[in-house]
């Protein structure tokens, strides 16, 4: 394990550890009352401590076993770590904030500045963002239609996360992720459906669906 290795490893613990403290605030801003349930704050620290591992393991198979620039696995770790977040707000409350979200594009502005260092402007640079803008209008624009077509399809957070995921990964990396989420979504509406705890009227978050096929996406080297 080389210097970059470890380096990625505490990216992922530091981001993990932000995206933590982020999600306690919007918390506090947003739920202030139901943050002072001791069993919800164990089960936060427990998910917390969860995701923080997994990702952190995923950034050692990116670079070992995928072999993936040091600056490109920073990026699919710091979008890991800016979704999690959204599934537990999803799931609790069937809500994605907008904290989230604005939060997770901050942190993409910021990581323009190592990108510009890395690439400086050069065709590839200029070809990235054009990827990750086009990737941007694709998933709003598709979330619209879907929204239009059928009602209540995908939540106005649902498109928003992806958004804010394609801004970090550029139109083909994201197409995976979608390809993955989808895949995760109809085999858990189908076991709700099967087991009767849902019916064809009720919501599901697809939050979760979209994380885990993001963590999916990335351990299948599809986002590499």
């Amino acid at each position: 394990m080389n210097i970059l290795d470890i380096a990625c490893i505490l990216v992922s613990i530091t981001g993990s550890i932000a995206s933590f403290l982020s999600l306690k605030w919007v918390l506090i801003k947003r739920e202030p009352k139901e943050e002072k349930d001791e069993g919800r704050i164990r089960r936060l620290n427990i998910y917390f401590l969860f995701m923080t591992l997994i990702t952190a393991m995923l950034s050692v198979m990116m670079r070992k076993f995928y072999n993936e620039e040091f600056l490109d696995t920073v990026f699919v770790l710091m979008m890991l770590n800016n979704i999690w977040p959204a599934a537990y707000t999803d799931v609790k409350k069937m809500k994605i904030y907008n904290e989230t979200i604005i939060y997770g594009f901050i942190f993409r502005g910021i990581l323009i500045v190592p990108e510009i260092m890395y690439y400086g402007f050069s065709k590839d640079y200029c070809l990235r963002i054009l990827s990750c803008a086009i990737a941007i209008g694709m998933i709003f624009l598709a979330g619209v239609i879907c929204r239009l077509i059928i009602k209540n399809s995908i939540g106005a957070g649902d498109i928003k996360l992806l958004a804010m995921m394609a801004a970090y990964l550029g139109i083909y990396k994201i197409g995976a992720v979608v390809f993955c989420s989808l895949l995760v979504a109809f085999f858990y509406c189908l076991y709700l459906l099967i087991k009767k705890k849902v019916s064809k009227k009720d919501a599901v978050p697809f939050g979760p669906s979209i994380i885990i096929g993001a963590y999916i996406a990335v351990f299948l080297g599809t986002v590499i």
